[in-house]
């Protein structure tokens, strides 16, 4: 399963050239996607991901993600929809 969903990310993070885990990826909205009605704070921007092991509930929601390493690899730790 799939989901498309919103996370706010710093500018900062975006300029480091991040990793992102395996079956992450930052996606363009298309038509069928809600867009992000929420402001940004300054220095931040809502990215829509597009995440193969998120389960479809979070579809269009706003997300929390926390990431782990294990040795060379980033994991996505959790996924928590955002208040």
């Amino acid at each position: 399963m799939s989901a498309r969903y919103w996370v706010l990310v710093t500018d900062q993070l975006m300029a480091s050239d991040p990793q992102w885990p395996e079956g992450l990826r930052i996606v363009e909205p298309d038509d069928c996607d809600t867009y992000c009605e929420r402001d940004a704070p300054p220095g931040t921007s809502w990215e829509l991901f597009e995440d193969d092991g998120a389960p479809a509930s979070l579809a269009g929601e706003y997300v929390e993600l926390a990431f782990s390493r294990s040795a060379d690899k980033v994991m996505i730790a959790s996924r928590t929809p955002s208040i």
